[in-house]
C-alpha cells in the first residue's frame, strides 16, 4: 500500500514492474484488499480551491446507547467530512468543511437539534492544515509532498 499511498493513479503494469511481481499477482492482491475493506480508494481536492475554506473539529459526548443512531445522523450532514468513534469523555469527533467560522456556530446548533442527547464539549479550528491522507500542504493546500502510508505493515510493499 506505500507504493499505491504515494501515488493511487500508478497502473497495475508499474506495480508489477516496481513490486518484480506480475500484474495478475497485482490485480488479485488489489481485489483481495479492497474486497476485505483493506484498501479504499479516496480523492481529497485542496479546500482552498473550494468555497468551503474552513476545517473545524467538534468533540461530541454521545450516550453510548445512541452512538449508532448518532453516526447514521451524522453521516447524512453534508459538510461533515469525518465521523470517527473513540474513547474518553469525546467519544465521537467529527470534521467539518465550512465556508466561515460563523457557520460553525450554526452546525453546533443544528447538531444537538437534531441530537438533542449529545453534548458538543469542545471544537476547534484549523487554521493552517500541513498534511492530509498522507500529503503534505503549502500554505495554499495543495500537496507538495507525501508521507507513505503503511496500512499492511509493509509485508507486500505496497
Amino acid at each position: 500500500m506505500e507504493k499505491l499511498s504515494v501515488d493511487g493513479r500508478r497502473s497495475v503494469q508499474r506495480l508489477a514492474e516496481d513490486l518484480d511481481v506480475s500484474e495478475s499477482t497485482v490485480r488479485r492482491r488489489l481485489r483481495s484488499l479492497t474486497d476485505a475493506g483493506a484498501l479504499r480508494l479516496r480523492c481529497e481536492v485542496a479546500r482552498g480551491l473550494t468555497e468551503w475554506h474552513v476545517l473545524e473539529w467538534f468533540f461530541l459526548r454521545v450516550p453510548p446507547a445512541h452512538i449508532d443512531e448518532a453516526g447514521q445522523v451524522l453521516s447524512g450532514i453534508p459538510e461533515l467530512r469525518a465521523v470517527l468513534s473513540t474513547t474518553g469523555p469525546a467519544n465521537v469527533i467529527v470534521a467539518a468543511w465550512l465556508r466561515t467560522v460563523a457557520d460553525g456556530q450554526r452546525l453546533e446548533r443544528r447538531l444537538t437539534q437534531l441530537l438533542p442527547w449529545m453534548e458538543v464539549i469542545d471544537r476547534s479550528v484549523v487554521l493552517r492544515p500541513v498534511k492530509l491522507v498522507g500529503r503534505l500542504l503549502d500554505a495554499r493546500g495543495l500537496a507538495v509532498g507525501t508521507v507513505p502510508l503503511r496500512g499492511d505493515g509493509g509485508r507486500h510493499g505496497w
